[in-house]
């Protein structure tokens, strides 16, 4: 007979499978490389943010878990289609994605499952963890929020027209740019991780704010120069993006996500 805890694993893979069913239902089928790299990441952000769920200590396997467990999979599957409309509005909103993608574009789904994957780190945060589903949503919009301000500011430090290089498929700029999303949401995702304070809620606020505001300064404008200055001195990383210059980039996007990461785990 099966224990308690492989009763709930099992219920678990068969809620997510169900999830992962009614996810494939509102993708693009199109046969398209564009298309098939977007709709490839939801899958694996999906199985990242309900795993926030999964992972949480919570009561014994029963009726009352599978409703529970069943919440949580359809508010992290409403959350992450929702995200994808407003990622693409407010992040890509000088673009026509869609189109672009049946033209060829890469750059946009490349940017466009960076995004669903930071999405899904900043939702598994805010689904672990005891407490409130209203508080879990409060830190999710303002995760999410936080990551819309992020790429901002980043475009603000940028010497070029990033959307302009995005239409004509730069997939270097692209690259940095989930490199730089992914990296923060794991920035973001630390901070929410967890229990919610004995203090209260609005003490939970602040303390992300003021580790936001932080992060900005730290992120943006110290490990870009950082970057660029110890690891790269003899090349200009801006004008090699400009270029799509891959040999350049990929280790500078790679190197920069795992900076940001190490960082947000040791500053936790």
């Amino acid at each position: 007979m099966l224990d308690a805890i492989s009763i709930t694993s099992v219920c678990d893979i068969i809620l997510f499978l169900i999830g992962l069913f009614v996810l494939n239902k509102f993708l693009v089928k199109e046969n398209n490389l564009g298309f098939t790299i977007r709709n490839s990441s939801y899958p694996l952000a999906y199985a990242i943010a309900i795993s926030g769920s999964f992972l949480t200590p919570s009561i014994s396997f029963g009726v009352e878990y599978i409703l529970f467990s069943a919440v949580d999979v359809v508010l992290v599957i409403s959350l992450l289609l929702l995200s994808m409309k407003i990622n693409s509005s407010i992040i890509l909103h000088k673009l026509d994605n869609d189109l672009l993608i049946k033209d060829g574009n890469l750059s946009i789904p490349i940017i466009e499952s960076g995004l669903m994957i930071a999405t899904s780190i900043i939702l598994f945060s805010s689904m672990y963890g005891e407490g409130k589903y209203t508080d879990g949503l409060i830190f999710f919009i303002l995760g999410q929020s936080s990551l819309f301000g992020m790429v901002l500011v980043y475009e603000k430090f940028s010497k070029f027209d990033d959307f302009a290089l995005i239409k004509q498929n730069n997939i270097s700029v692209a690259l940095i740019i989930v490199a730089m999303v992914i990296g923060f949401s794991s920035f973001i995702g630390v901070n929410i991780f967890g229990d919610s304070s004995p203090h209260g809620l609005a003490e939970d606020i602040f303390a992300f704010l003021y580790f936001f505001a932080f992060g900005v300064v730290f992120l943006i404008v110290f490990i870009n120069k950082f970057l660029d200055k110890v690891f790269f001195p003899y090349q200009e990383i801006e004008d090699e993006i400009e270029k799509d210059n891959f040999f350049v980039v990929i280790p500078y996007a790679i190197m920069k996500l795992s900076l940001i990461f190490i960082i947000a785990i040791a500053l936790h």
